[in-house]
């Protein structure tokens, strides 16, 4: 199941507004792994809280920590003007505004980085890590506005304690086409900016990357023609290039259920 931690991370890959999610709430953050969770709500559904505990060796690590600890994870969201849903944008045009708050910790006791995978450098060390974060969304007239930071320390077996993390912030608006030959279909641009520091210590690495779109929907997340341009910044000022090419992104989504 997917672990309990980030709003974004927590949104179905259908769901998402831009092709793919940034490093920071992506690569950085456990996604799937096998475990126990439990989730709890408020009568009138305000107030969410998660509480799991997880192998450890699911997308953030790929075998059992090294101490046999597991992974512990909790969340708690605060939606006090109503649900915001499990999807992005506001296809709906929603009237009044729509808020929704989280925080998240998780800590765990990891294993030294798999080599056939480099994402494995980015979720774990041979050590303990304590991942904390927040998000905030809104949904309100057709505009839906996201930021989520996530921070962890972590601290090696053989010392060097050091620091990694980042934030996205993501804007996008719904416009429902006049002219379109069915009612309901979407025109949808976005843009995001996120920020990723593997390593506090070291000098010249923080990754930024801004990422424009535009989404045509006609049956909302279901079916649609998503074009993203993604920029990535230099690592350096004296850099020729960015630390990697820019990419343009096509891609049609057909969701059968």
């Amino acid at each position: 199941m997917k672990v309990p931690y980030g709003r974004k991370q927590l949104v179905p890959e259908h769901a998402q507004s831009i092709v793919r999610r940034p490093e920071v709430v992506n690569d950085f953050l456990p996604g799937r792994d096998r475990g126990l969770m439990l989730r709890a709500r408020t009568p009138v559904r305000d107030w969410t809280a998660w509480a799991g505990v997880f192998t450890g060796n699911g997308e953030n690590c790929k075998y059992d920590d090294a101490a046999g600890k597991p992974l512990w994870v909790a969340r708690v969201e605060w939606a006090p003007l109503g649900q915001l849903g499990g999807d992005e944008g506001d296809h709906g045009h929603s009237p009044r505004p729509l808020v929704l708050a989280g925080l998240n910790a998780a800590t765990s006791r990891d294993k030294a980085p798999a080599l056939e995978d480099p994402r494995d450098y980015l979720r774990t060390i041979d050590g303990e890590k304590l991942l904390y974060g927040g998000d905030l969304a809104l949904k309100w007239r057709g505009w839906h506005a996201g930021f989520e930071f996530d921070h962890a320390l972590l601290t090696p077996e053989n010392g060097g304690d050091f620091r990694a993390g980042g934030y996205m912030v993501q804007l996008q608006y719904a416009w429902l086409l006049p002219w379109a030959p069915v009612k309901g279909w979407v025109l949808e641009p976005v843009v995001a900016y996120d920020e990723f520091n593997p390593d506090h210590t070291r000098a010249d690495d923080t990754r930024r990357g801004l990422t424009t779109g535009l989404n045509l929907m006609p049956d909302g997340h279901d079916l649609k023609i998503m074009l993203n341009w993604l920029h990535r910044f230099k690592l350096r000022s004296e850099d020729e290039n960015p630390w990697k090419e820019d990419e343009l992104r096509l891609v049609v989504q057909l969701r059968v259920l």
